[in-house]
């Protein structure tokens, strides 16, 4: 029965053009490729090589060999990562998010649903997990949109989230009850980076403004003490999180843009697997008045 560590040394000897210097990257010796190559003609029952007094070369049955054995390698490099690939998915839910709130309640939910599966989260600022999803890279997803019925994938809206600028009560904003962009477009001010597609709606709104991305927790938090500059929670944030200092007061920002309503997604495919997740979620989105009472 041919080998494939057999098809392995083939290849290599196609590659490198002369049996030395195949043996050489393969950590062989050369008898030992030789005897390779005479087991294979063996196996087959025909010549794979033309042998000259110093030289010896591929034929044409070699040359069709290597094709299929190029072939055959490359299926077996695929069967075992599709299937070490296919492990890793049944052994880990991948869930990925475009804010940081909704994991906080989601990873300890499906750790408690799935305790013997490992929760990989990923932030990230997009909001279009479809393609993701569907190609099994992601089995779970929560973006700011529904996603279509006819792609393959079913959501569920539970949570929303608000923005809001929170500044020192000395500052001259402090006043309003509520602000918009435009109102601070133009101040420096201090961000977190892992906020997800929130960095991109300050981006895109604030151009004008100097935006302090601060990587650390506690530069962050000694910055807000130490400094006036204005940072942005969310009214999910403030009451889980992030408590406002005395001196600092959290003013909601009236923009469209700074609403959310966020909803989770999955492929149609995985619902079964995911039913005790599924019904939860839409539990936490009829306690938020976002899916009717009756909707299963």
């Amino acid at each position: 029965m041919v080998e494939f560590f057999e098809l392995e040394q083939l290849v290599a000897f196609a590659d490198h053009g002369t049996l030395s210097r195949a043996a050489e990257q393969l950590h062989l010796s050369q008898p030992s490729l030789t005897r390779t190559i005479k087991r294979l003609e063996a196996e087959l029952r025909v010549p794979l090589v033309d042998r000259e007094r110093n030289r010896v070369t591929l034929n044409a049955n070699g040359e069709m060999a290597v094709r299929h054995a190029r072939r055959i390698l490359e299926a077996r490099d695929g069967l075992v990562e599709q299937v070490r690939e296919f492990d890793r998915a049944n052994r880990t839910i991948a869930i990925a998010s475009c804010a940081p709130a909704p994991l906080w309640d989601m990873a300890p939910l499906l750790s408690s649903l799935y305790p013997d599966t490992s929760i990989a989260t990923t932030l990230t600022e997009t909001e279009d997990f479809t393609s993701d999803l569907i190609a099994g890279r992601i089995q779970l997803a929560i973006g700011t949109s529904a996603a279509s019925e006819a792609g393959g994938l079913l959501s569920i809206p539970f949570m929303r989230e608000h923005l809001h600028l929170v500044v020192p009560r000395s500052h001259m904003l402090a006043r309003l009850n509520t602000i918009r962009f435009r109102d601070f477009n133009g101040l420096d001010l201090l961000l977190r980076p892992d906020i997800g597609f929130w960095a991109r709606v300050c981006r895109e709104l604030l151009p004008a403004s100097r935006l302090m991305f601060q990587t650390g927790a506690d530069t962050f938090q000694a910055l807000v003490r130490r400094t006036d500059l204005p940072y942005f929670a969310t009214d999910v944030s403030l009451r889980s999180v992030n408590r406002i200092p005395e001196d600092r007061v959290a003013i909601p920002i009236a923009d469209e843009e700074a609403s959310a309503v966020f909803h989770l997604l999955c492929r149609k495919t995985d619902a079964e697997r995911f039913a005790m997740f599924l019904r939860k979620v839409a539990d936490m989105g009829r306690s938020a008045g976002l899916l009717a009472a009756d909707r299963p």
